[in-house]
C-alpha cells in the first residue's frame, strides 16, 4: 500500500509539471514567483548555458565555444588578425596609433580613385636658404614609400615664400623638405593622405632667420689666413661658417702669391663652411693633397655663379666635404669628386654634362659612399663610370639624360629609382653592373616608348623595371 501511494505521487507530480510547462511555454521553469529583477547596480545572476539541441534557433541561442568556429570561422579568423596587427578588432578599417608606418600596412582604400591635389606653402628666411629641394614618396601596398616627385622649390618661389599644387593619385604620402644655406642642411619631413577629387593642403613650412647661421665675411687670402689663426681649433661637427671674396678660383699657380687657389687652401688651417659666391674663376683646378693637404678641412661650399666647370680631380682630397652647392657649374670631369666618402648632397641644377675622357679613370663621384639621392634636371650626358660604387645611391632624377655611359651606375647596390624622362637614353656596357635599379620611372605617355624600344642597352630586364611616374 505504502509503495502504491509513493508511485502516485510520482505520477501526479510529473502531470502537474507537464502541464505547466505546455502552459508556460517560454519558462520551462514552474513557479509562480516574478522573474527575478535584482536591486538598482546589482548583476542578473549568470543563467546556466542552455542545451544547443533544445534551441530552435540556434542565432539566439548561446552556443558553445566549438560550434561558434562551425557558425562563422571567418569571423574568428579576423578578430585574431586584427588583434595581431595592433588593430581595433570592432573596427577593423581604422589603423591603431597613426596610419603612417612604413610596414606592413595595407594599401591605400582609394588608391584606384580619381586624383586628388596636394597644396604646399613654405616660407623662406630671405636670402639665407640656397637649395630648396622637395621629395614626395607615396606608399604601395607592401607599406614602403616610393619616390613619386622631386621638385626645386626655387623655380616656383617668390622673395620669402613658395606656394604651389600637385595632381596625384590619392593614397599615402611622405612630403620631405630639404633646404641648404651653407652648414647644417635641414630637413623637415612629414606624412599627409591625398584623398580622391579633394585638396590636401601640407603644414606650412615656417624656417625662422635663427635656423640659419650667418657666415663672417672677410676679402682676400690674407684676411681669411688671419681670421682663422685667431679661432680655436675645431672639428668636423662644429665648423667656422666664413663668406669669402676676391679669391681667383681659376688660378693654377702653386706660389704662394696673394689670393690664388692655393694660397686660400694653405690658410685653411681649421674645419670651415665657405661661401665663395665672392670669388671669381670659370673653372675650378685640380691641386693634389699633397700640394693642398688643408682641402681635407673643408665641409660645405657655395661656388659662385660665374664657375662653370670643375676639373678633373677638383676635390680628391676633401675628405671632409659632405654639400657641395655649385649654381653655374655646367661641366664635371672624371674624379673630380672620387674618394670624398663624406659627401652627401649635391646641387646642380645647372649640370649638362659629367664627362670621363679616359678609359682607365675614375668616375666624377666614384666612391661617394654617402651620396643618396642625385637631383640632375638638365643633365643630358652622364659619363662613364660616374657613380661607380655610390653604395649609398638610392635615387636619381635625369629626366633630360640622352646617353649614360659604361659602368655608369655600377656597383650602386643600394640604387631604388631612377627618373627619366620621354626619350629612352642610349645606356652603355654595363651600366648597372652589380646590381639593378628597383624601378625607373618615366611619364605615363612614355611607358609603351621605353617598354617597346630599340635603344641601345635596353634589356628586357630593364623595360620590365619601367613604370609609370604618379
Amino acid at each position: 500500500m505504502k509503495r502504491t501511494y509513493v508511485v502516485s505521487m510520482v505520477c501526479l507530480s510529473a502531470f502537474l509539471l507537464v502541464f505547466g510547462a505546455c502552459n508556460n511555454p517560454d519558462n520551462p521553469a514552474v513557479t509562480d514567483e516574478p522573474a527575478y529583477q535584482g536591486s538598482p547596480g546589482e548583476e542578473t545572476p549568470p543563467k546556466e548555458p542552455a542545451d544547443p539541441d533544445d534551441s530552435d534557433d540556434p542565432e539566439e541561442g548561446d552556443q558553445e565555444e566549438g560550434d561558434q568556429e562551425d557558425e562563422d570561422p571567418e569571423k574568428g579568423d579576423q578578430e585574431d588578425e586584427d588583434q595581431e596587427d595592433g588593430e581595433n578588432p570592432e573596427d577593423p578599417e581604422e589603423p591603431a596609433n597613426g596610419d603612417d608606418t612604413d610596414g606592413g600596412e595595407e594599401a591605400f582604400p582609394e588608391a584606384e580613385g580619381a586624383n586628388g591635389t596636394l597644396s604646399y606653402t613654405v616660407e623662406f628666411p630671405g636670402d639665407l636658404v640656397r637649395s630648396a629641394l622637395m621629395t614626395l614618396s607615396i606608399q604601395g601596398t607592401t607599406g614602403q614609400y616610393q619616390i613619386s616627385r622631386i621638385l626645386d622649390l626655387r623655380e616656383t618661389y617668390t622673395g620669402t615664400a613658395g606656394t604651389g599644387s600637385m595632381t596625384l593619385p590619392p593614397g599615402r604620402y611622405r612630403l620631405e623638405l630639404g633646404l641648404n644655406s651653407l652648414y647644417p642642411r635641414i630637413v623637415r619631413t612629414e606624412n599627409v593622405v591625398v584623398y580622391s577629387e579633394t585638396e590636401t593642403a601640407a603644414p606650412v613650412y615656417r624656417f625662422e632667420d635663427a635656423e640659419f647661421e650667418n657666415p663672417v665675411s672677410v676679402t682676400g687670402t690674407g684676411d681669411l689666413q688671419n681670421y682663422l689663426e685667431g679661432l680655436p681649433q675645431n672639428t668636423e661637427t662644429d665648423p667656422y661658417l666664413i663668406r669669402v671674396g676676391e679669391i681667383d678660383l681659376a688660378s693654377t699657380k702653386t706660389s704662394a702669391a696673394e689670393n690664388t687657389l692655393k694660397n686660400f687652401y694653405t690658410a685653411l688651417n681649421r674645419y670651415v663652411a665657405l661661401d665663395l659666391r665672392g670669388c671669381f674663376g670659370e673653372s675650378l683646378p685640380s691641386f693634389t693633397p699633397k700640394v693642398a693637404p688643408n682641402k681635407a678641412n673643408i665641409l660645405a661650399l657655395i661656388l659662385p655663379d660665374e664657375l662653370n666647370t670643375i676639373k678633373s680631380n677638383a676635390f680628391v682630397g676633401c675628405t671632409a666635404l659632405v654639400s657641395a652647392d655649385m649654381p653655374g657649374v655646367t661641366t664635371i670631369m672624371q674624379g673630380a669628386f672620387s674618394g670624398c666618402e663624406k659627401l652627401e648632397t649635391v646641387y646642380l641644377e645647372n649640370l649638362e654634362a659629367i664627362k670621363n675622357d679616359g678609359s682607365t679613370t675614375n668616375g666624377a663621384f666614384h666612391k661617394c659612399t654617402a651620396l643618396s639621392t642625385v637631383f640632375l634636371p638638365r643633365a643630358r650626358e652622364i659619363g662613364k663610370k660616374t657613380f661607380n660604387s655610390c653604395t649609398a645611391l638610392s635615387v636619381v632624377y635625369i629626366p633630360q639624360v640622352t646617353i649614360i655611359g659604361d659602368k655608369a651606375f655600377a656597383g650602386c647596390t643600394g640604387l631604388d629609382c631612377l627618373i627619366l624622362g620621354e626619350t629612352p637614353p642610349e645606356l652603355g656596357e654595363a651600366v648597372f653592373a652589380g646590381n639593378k635599379p628597383e624601378c625607373i620611372y618615366v611619364p605615363s605617355s612614355a611607358v609603351d616608348t621605353y617598354k617597346n624600344t630599340l635603344t641601345k642597352g635596353w634589356t628586357d630586364g630593364l623595360k620590365a623595371k619601367v613604370r609609370a611616374i604618379s
